[in-house]
């Protein structure tokens, strides 16, 4: 019976998009992600992001972008000039009794990267990047931000959330309560039941889809190049 691995937003979607390809990937390094020109384009409007805010905040007021990303200067200036303590890439990790640990700590049970994180009183803003185009509001994702934010910061009363899609000039917003707790670990149950279950049987099957045909780097499984049929 293997221990899990610890658990982010990113691993619980790539474990349901497909338990086989996460395996291949994430557990036993078989394979390494494949990423396309956009999600490096990505990589680099975080790094440059996070750069941009934190000197920002610090008073470096000669801080500036890349030249392909002068144009988010206006952007990234909403977190810069809002009340409140402004991070920007704050790591956080929960250990299995839910209390707060170290991000590389090795109790650690569950980890997740907050593009920018506000505490302002009682009440927090978090914000992230999205620079794809396939807009979606994803509730996991805000739900597992909120939960470390609660955790990390008991004074933390209220989290609004938020996706920026960058690219599409839109947003999407979820406030949570801290109140909420027992019903947000509740959303999540399943899928980490799922999860942890999969690493006790060591067994992780296929879920074949139409992303088998192109955008799958687990060559070795049997429906690479194909997909359901």
């Amino acid at each position: 019976m293997a221990t899990p691995l610890p658990w982010s937003h990113s691993s619980l979607e790539g474990f349901t998009t497909c338990p086989r390809q996460y395996e291949e990937i994430k557990v036993l390094h078989n394979f390494q992600d494949q990423k396309n020109p956009a999600s490096l384009w990505g990589d680099r409007f975080h790094r440059a992001a996070e750069i941009y805010i934190k000197m920002r905040v610090q008073g470096f007021a000669e801080a500036t972008l890349p030249n392909d990303m002068v144009q988010y200067a206006d952007y990234l200036s909403q977190f810069i000039n809002r009340p409140g303590r402004t991070f920007a890439e704050q790591q956080y990790a929960l250990t299995r009794q839910l209390t707060p640990c170290e991000f590389f700590d090795k109790t650690v049970w569950a980890r997740g990267i907050i593009d920018v994180l506000t505490l302002d009183g009682a009440r927090a803003q978090v914000d992230d990047h999205k620079t794809g185009k396939n807009r979606k509001k994803d509730m996991q994702q805000l739900i597992i931000f909120a939960l470390l934010t609660f955790y990390h910061h008991p004074e933390i009363e209220v989290v609004d959330t938020a996706f920026h899609w960058i690219q599409l000039k839109a947003k999407d917003t979820e406030t949570f309560h801290r109140h909420q707790i027992p019903d947000l670990w509740g959303y999540l149950a399943d899928k980490l039941r799922r999860y942890r279950d999969a690493f006790h049987a060591g067994v992780f099957p296929p879920r074949p889809s139409g992303l088998c045909r192109a955008y799958c780097a687990v060559t070795s499984c049997e429906f690479h190049g194909r997909g359901a049929r």
